[in-house]
């Protein structure tokens, strides 16, 4: 009689942080242009390394008082589904990073454009596989002309 061993499994679990890139200042202009930093990791909950392939790899990022205005290269736009996209008049981003490896880490940057007026905030948030990170926000105020 064989008695084999089951394989291992073990679930995903995603670690997020992020943050504005170093250079942005805390008081924006209309127009402008700002970037966030994103990092996430891929474990897994079992006691050794599992290492096996996760898709998809989704991480969506939300602003308000900015715009998405393009992709950023590490979004998969081909070959991946659901596909990276720009939506809600480009106040969402859905990046799709593809087949990763469990114990995987990724950094994303993020740039978007000011649409947000004097006296409005500018704030950012990002979530993948139930984790979620929200940004400070970033106070608007334009030159008087």
């Amino acid at each position: 009689m064989f008695i084999g061993a089951a394989p291992a499994w073990a679930d995903t679990v995603y670690e997020l942080e992020g943050h504005w890139e170093a250079d942005t200042p805390s008081v924006v202009q209309t127009g402008g242009a700002v970037s966030a930093r994103w990092y996430f990791n891929l474990n897994d909950d079992a006691p050794a390394p599992g290492n096996e392939p996760v898709e998809p790899n989704v991480l969506t990022v939300s602003v308000v008082g900015a715009v998405f205005d393009a992709i950023p290269p590490a979004c998969a736009v081909e070959g991946v589904d659901p596909v990276s996209q720009i939506l809600d008049d480009g106040a969402t981003l859905l990046c799709n990073v593809g087949t990763e490896q469990q114990g995987t880490a990724v950094t994303l940057s993020t740039g978007m454009r000011v649409t947000a007026a004097t006296g409005e905030r500018v704030s950012a948030s990002a979530e993948i596989g139930g984790q979620a990170v929200d940004l400070a926000p970033l106070t608007v105020q334009n030159a008087f002309l």
